[in-house]
Parts: C-alpha cells; structure tokens; sequence
C-alpha cells in the first residue's frame, strides 16, 4: 500500500471512524479531500511544495478541493525536525499574508505532547489524536474551520471527547489503526 493510500486509510478508519473529527466526514463522503504525496528530497523543496499545495487550494472552489494533506513518504522522520518544517511554513504563511485564508494542522507518527516526566499510559494515548502512519500536514480554509467550530454544539469540547474515545483502546489496538503501514 502506497504512504498515501495508507494516509486515506487512516482517514477513514481513525479520523472519522473513531469520530476524531468531527468536520471531516463531509468533506471526505463528497470526496473534496486533495491527497498529496511529497516526494521532496529536502526542507527548501518540501517548502516550495507547502506553498504550491496552498495556492493549488485557495485557486480551486472548495466543491472540488476543501483541503489538502500533505503526506511526506520520505521525510521528516525525526519529529523534532517535523516541528521545525512546521515553524518554517507557518513563517511562510504569515509571511505571504495567508494568516486570515489558511491555517495548518500537523500529524507524525511519533508526535508527543508535552508530559509530564512520569507518563501514565493515559498520556500516552491522548498523544494518538495527532499521530499518523506518516509525516503529514494538513492544510486547511480558516473559513471552513470557522463554519465548522460554529457547528459544534454548545459544551462539547472535541479534544475532551477525543481523549475519552482513545482512553478506551488498547495500546496495540491505537499503534495498529493510527501507525501500521501496511507494508
């Protein structure tokens, strides 16, 4: 299975078969998601591929493209040098006035949030709402993110819901649908 179909894959199965997202199921039934694998060599081509990818977006109606994943098959293995490229990209965002028209969210394979010393396998877990088979990031309209934040009921709280969804898997059960690749 190719990183991209894998990514798709995870889409299906995790993102919106654990109802991690709770906005996808739309975009993904009208098949509007635009997959891109990368194949960049180095940060500067990876770069140049971000900014091609958000102006291929803002240039197509959302009917056809309403966001785009980016999926690295060959880079960015090392998630600290992921956050970098993030950093680099979101300067490249504010640095073409793009701030009000886009925004990104990040996915990688060994993402972490910041815990405390002492894990507890409950930390562990809520680290699978940002983890993918792949480096990927996902490029998305601020103006469909807005409309869909306006959707979510009063008191429901995604990340909260996301945590007691992945608190019931087991940890294989979590490595398995967010990490396997399927090689």
């Amino acid at each position: 299975m190719s990183p991209t179909s894998r990514v798709k894959l995870w889409v299906e199965q995790a993102v919106i078969g654990l109802k991690l997202c709770p906005f996808a199921k739309p975009y993904y039934d009208d098949n509007s998601i635009y997959y891109f694998g990368s194949k960049a060599s180095d940060i500067q081509e990876a770069a140049e591929e971000v900014f091609l990818q958000i102006e291929r977006l803002l240039a197509t109606d959302t009917k056809y493209i309403s966001n785009t994943l980016i999926v690295y098959e060959n880079s960015f293995k090392k998630f600290d040098d992921f956050l970098d490229f993030i950093d680099l990209c979101n300067d490249i965002i504010d640095s073409n006035e793009l701030k009000t028209s886009i925004q990104l969210a990040y996915f990688h394979p060994e993402f972490k949030f910041n815990h405390e010393e002492t894990e507890q396998e409950i930390d562990v877990k809520s680290d699978f709402s940002a983890r993918s088979p792949y480096p990927v990031i996902h490029i998305l309209r601020t103006g469909l993110v807005q409309s869909a934040r306006l959707s979510v009921k009063q008191g429901e709280n995604v990340s909260l819901e996301n945590a007691k969804t992945l608190r019931k898997l087991s940890i294989q059960t979590l490595r398995k649908v967010f990490l396997e690749r399927g090689n």
